[in-house]
């Protein structure tokens, strides 16, 4: 059975929402085992990384940029012999659309 680690950092919570949507078709569809972490709290599972077959990694994008602590956990060399899925999540612009 495959084991999945979900990292994702977010600003209002959607990809969170995204994050839970994946690791339920994970685990309904493809029998996956699959843990879920916040990029603020990853310290614990950065000591496991040896126990996962996939890493999914989500960020929110705001102007362009990954959340600062995604990027982080996502720049690390920790990926060895791992599958890994990046994913982002993005808003529309605040910006109005002039008439």
């Amino acid at each position: 059975m495959n084991k999945t680690l979900v990292v994702y950092g977010t600003r209002k919570g959607t990809t969170k929402e995204k994050v839970l949507l994946i690791s339920e078709v994970l685990k309904e569809k493809f029998l996956h085992i699959v843990d879920i972490a916040d990029s603020k709290q990853i310290k614990y599972y950065k000591k496991r990384m040896g126990e996962y077959d996939n890493i999914i990694i989500g960020s929110s994008i705001v102007t362009g940029l990954w959340k600062s602590s995604i990027l982080s956990f996502a720049r690390r060399d920790i990926f060895q012999n791992k599958n890994v899925a990046i994913f982002v999540t993005a808003g529309g612009t605040l910006n109005k659309v002039k008439k």
